[in-house]
Formats: C-alpha cells, structure tokens, sequence
C-alpha cells in the first residue's frame, strides 16, 4: 500500500517533506542520523553523502549506506548538536 503526504493536486512543495530534508549545504559534512531499523531505532555519527527523493546516503562505519525518508527519524548537523555529557550512575 502506497500511502502519499500531502495533497497530490496541490502545487505547493509539502511542508513536512520538505521540513525533513537536510538542506545540500550539510553534503560533505558530518551529521547525526537517527533511523529505524527493524523494530529498533539506532543512531550513528556519519558523513552526508547525497540527498534525494527516496532518502540520503551516507558514509558511515567504513560502508556507504543508504536509508529511505520513511526510516530517517532525525538528521542534524554535528555542529548543532550538544556536546555529549556522561550520565551520573546509581541516583536514586
């Protein structure tokens, strides 16, 4: 089942599609990506590779991998990201 997003007839770009893809200017750049994979979400720090209709490519973990728009979660700049902080352990 094909399901579409946003009014087909409608001759404005769709809001949420466009709000999701990261702008050409992130292309080269690392990037967090946040997907879906089987029934679990993961997160990995990766290099953007291409941006396209059906999703983005990225280098990631020595492999170039791609992942639909239906899979992608979150993709933000590693510049924009808050510095990682470790978890305080055993608060009760």
């Amino acid at each position: 089942m094909l399901a579409l997003i946003g009014n087909p007839t409608h001759k404005e770009p769709d809001k949420l599609t466009e709000k999701k893809q990261p702008p050409e200017k992130w292309i080269g750049k690392e990037v967090y990506l946040r997907v879906w994979s089987g029934d679990k979400r993961g997160g990995t720090e990766c290099t953007l590779q291409s941006v396209g209709a059906f999703g983005v490519t990225v280098f990631a973990q020595e492999e170039l991998r791609f992942f639909p728009w239906h899979a992608v979660l979150e993709i933000s700049p590693m510049s924009e990201r808050p510095p990682k902080t470790a978890r305080p352990i055993g608060i009760h």
